[in-house]
């Protein structure tokens, strides 16, 4: 938990997360996601309003970032550190 609060921090910090952001957050999850979603989907079907869902799958996203890139973003937005070679391990 502390290397996700080292993560959300200056994200939450630089407004940089929305509030319709799950994973990695406290009290949320990807169960409460698909609440959400559910009830959403639900509410519009009982009015009688369409509904058109568009899934995209970013686990190849990363291969797609620029390394440098993404070095500079973490460092402005104040993740240094453990959290900043955390979050890079991830990509090796």
């Amino acid at each position: 938990m502390v290397i996700v609060e080292k993560l959300n921090s200056p994200l939450k910090l630089n407004n940089l997360i929305s509030d319709h952001q799950h994973g990695f957050r406290k009290n949320r999850s990807t169960v409460s996601q698909l609440v959400v979603i559910h009830d959403y989907i639900q509410s519009a079907l009982d009015h009688g309003i369409p509904i058109d869902i568009i899934l995209i799958d970013l686990l190849k996203a990363f291969d797609r970032i620029s390394l440098r890139k993404l070095i500079y973003c973490l460092e402005v937005y104040g993740i240094k550190g453990t959290a900043k070679k955390l979050t890079l391990s991830i990509l090796e």
